[in-house]
């Protein structure tokens, strides 16, 4: 485990034992997949129990909790936020990517961690954010790229109505459904290059870190590439005569 790995670590027992001295909810701000790998490989070593939520069941930034209301006797309200923002003249209205989203927000001085998901729909879109900023962001996000922008909170009940951006159904020929064979063929890179990604572990099957290069892509899953984009596996389609597996997938 690399030192900042190592840190962030001790930053999350420092949390679960904070939670059961206290007998008090704790939580971080949202976090990569990375961080959330390290989360769940140490959970048997908290003293309290832990468990991710991000928003909606879809979401990849996820915050982290400690604690759990059979022990601490009442319910923990997650400190996620919900906000829509809309173009105000539609007309006029850019198509915005998840990058202009996210440029916007950075360029008011927030850092990474208190953003959750961004959801895109049409000319509007969603933002988890952590609550405390919820205000900040309604306030002074006013435009994104060329398009002014009206942001309001809602309910994050809402949350369970938001889906992926529409993804990009494939059909794939691979040698095997070895992770770094299936890797390669969605991004169009050679064994080499995907398994390199592995080793940097940027690779995740189902928001879990895999490190195994000929581990098996055996059921429908989402696999995540850091700086890639995510896709999901949605099985074998068929074999052809020279033993080659046709695959589809839905890449996002």
């Amino acid at each position: 485990m690399r030192q900042e790995e190592m840190h962030f670590q001790k930053r999350l027992f420092d949390l679960a034992q904070k939670a059961y001295m206290e007998n008090r909810y704790r939580f971080t701000h949202f976090l990569n997949e990375m961080e959330q790998d390290i989360v769940l490989q140490s959970e048997q070593e908290f003293p309290v129990a832990v468990s991710l939520f991000g928003g909606n069941s879809i979401c990849e930034r996820k915050v982290a909790m400690f604690g759990e209301e059979t022990k601490f006797g009442y319910a923990p309200q997650w400190p996620v936020a919900l906000l829509r923002f809309t173009a105000v003249s539609k007309k006029f209205a850019e198509d915005l990517t998840h990058r202009d989203v996210l440029g916007a927000l950075m360029n008011l001085g927030m850092e990474r961690e208190m953003i959750g998901d961004i959801f895109l729909q049409e000319k509007e879109g969603y933002i988890f954010c952590v609550d405390t900023m919820a205000d900040y962001i309604t306030e002074q996000l006013g435009k994104i790229r060329h398009t002014i922008v009206h942001i309001e909170q809602v309910p994050l009940s809402v949350a369970g109505q938001l889906e992926l951006s529409k993804g990009e159904p494939r059909q794939l020929l691979v040698a095997s459904l070895r992770l770094d064979a299936v890797v390669a063929a969605v991004y169009h890179v050679s064994r080499q290059e995907s398994q390199k990604w592995i080793r940097e572990k940027r690779v995740f099957i189902g928001g879990r870190l895999s490190e195994n290069n000929s581990g098996q892509l055996l059921k429908q899953c989402m696999v995540s590439v850091r700086g890639k984009g995510r896709f999901y596996f949605d099985g074998v389609v068929a074999e052809t005569k020279k033993q080659k597996l046709k695959i589809s997938i839905i890449q996002y």
